[in-house]
């Protein structure tokens, strides 16, 4: 859903980008940002080892993988690939890939569970409103509890801001896109929000 929110022109132009957590969109619905509201960033992070939206191509617990970008967990449903979602984001931001990319939360933070992390990825580039794409791997499944996530997720998007549409006050209501950086660390006791 986070996906579609990203690319339909009614609510992309409020989006300063997505932070999918064990999402994925199904497979043939991989549309990419909307071009008309950039920037709109992307950060994602995907369980090697989930089976229920199974995010690499050939590793799903469904049968039939044998389509590109497709992946599918046991009952049928059908995902595309982290990889896959990855790329179409930056073909149509128009940026260069980056393997072995490193994510940071903010020193405030102090969060020690980078090893979590398996692998990232990126895309970067000089394009129009200079939009980045990072996608990565962590050690776990769909039902992942690791609050480092949320620490990036913010460190991420308070040095990736987007400026507020103009309205119009007869159809659209301002939305406010201050920055803020939150003065908690989170626990494990907190739920990851997905």
């Amino acid at each position: 859903f986070v996906y579609e929110l990203a690319h339909d022109s009614r609510t992309a132009k409020y989006l300063a980008g997505i932070a999918p957590q064990v999402g994925l969109p199904h497979y043939g619905y991989n549309k990419g940002p909307n071009k008309d509201y950039l920037p709109i960033h992307h950060i994602g992070f995907w369980g090697l080892d989930d089976a229920t939206v199974p995010p690499i191509q050939g590793r799903s617990s469904g049968t039939g993988c044998e389509v590109e970008c497709r992946t599918s967990e046991s009952q049928g449903w059908f995902f595309t690939s982290s990889a896959c979602v990855t790329a179409k984001w930056g073909d149509v931001l128009g940026l260069n890939h980056h393997s072995e990319t490193k994510v940071m939360a903010h020193e405030d933070y102090d969060i020690p569970f980078y090893d979590e992390l398996e692998e990232c990825w990126s895309y970067t580039g000089s394009n129009e409103g200079g939009a980045i794409v990072i996608g990565c791997y962590f050690n776990g499944g769909h039902d992942c509890n690791l609050d480092y996530m949320n620490a990036i997720i913010i460190n991420f998007f308070d040095e990736n801001t987007k400026e507020s549409p103009p309205t119009n006050e007869s159809t659209d209501s301002p939305i406010a896109t201050t920055s803020i950086r939150p003065s908690y660390v989170p626990t494990s006791n907190e739920p990851t929000i997905v």
